[in-house]
């Protein structure tokens, strides 16, 4: 059948010499992967709507139980979107995009989640200061609609990254942070403080550490060396 989403690009490769397959986070759909003419004036113009993390309405020829499914047509959600972003927008945009890419599997409907990244992506559409903390805010952020949300700001000497809690006695196991790390972590989530690119880093290590435990997939993330040298 042919049906109208709003979408979000996840990723896009290129498929033999004149398509695209596209990997979009959808409203009412979840995950799909579509497939795009890329080949001629028509296709060029189509391609350059799949840049990571666009917002884009798309028509497609949808078939329950199929993997791939045919673009028959698509433009921006927000019509008066602004293509070029600033350089930093740009980067932390490939960096989400590759890790959300990771971290949703599901193909079923998560109308908070579609919410909550699609408000994300305005404001960092808008996002004139503090770019440089964009990235950490919303890795501890979108925690929450993934079901494991760690909390920082309770009482305890130890963070139980399996448990994501405080705890005052020292966990059986390795998977925990204390001392400087924690107190970093309690700094910046729990009372405001700035910090420099090194601890938005070593922050940025302990987040990326927390979902591979419970999630997996983010071992090596190709953009976040193009990020942190664009921040640097």
């Amino acid at each position: 059948m042919i049906t109208q989403t709003e979408a979000i690009v996840l990723k896009t490769i290129k498929y033999g010499d004149s398509s695209h397959i596209v990997k979009v986070y959808t409203q009412d759909y979840g995950i799909l992967s579509l497939i795009a003419a890329s080949g001629g004036k028509k296709g060029k113009k189509t391609k350059s709507y799949f840049s990571a993390l666009n917002v884009i309405s798309i028509i497609i020829y949808y078939k329950e139980k199929q993997n791939l499914h045919r673009l028959k047509e698509v433009s921006y959600h927000n019509k008066n979107i602004e293509i070029g972003n600033h350089v930093g927008i740009s980067a932390i945009k490939f960096f989400l995009a590759e890790v959300l890419n990771k971290l949703i599997a599901e193909e079923e409907i998560n109308l908070d989640l579609y919410s909550f990244l699609k408000t994300k992506i305005d404001e960092l559409n808008q996002t004139k200061s503090g770019l440089k903390y964009f990235h950490i805010n919303f890795l501890y952020e979108i925690s929450a609609y993934l079901g494991i949300k760690p909390n920082f700001c309770e009482e305890g000497q130890y963070f139980d990254l399996r448990d994501a809690s405080l705890t005052n006695q020292l966990p059986q196991h390795g998977d925990y942070i204390d001392g400087l790390k924690l107190g970093l972590l309690k700094n910046y989530f729990c009372n405001g403080e700035k910090v420099n690119k090194i601890k938005v880093s070593q922050i940025l290590d302990i987040l990326i550490a927390f979902y591979n435990l419970h999630l997996g997939g983010l071992d090596h993330i190709k953009s976040r060396e193009v990020m942190e040298v664009v921040f640097s």
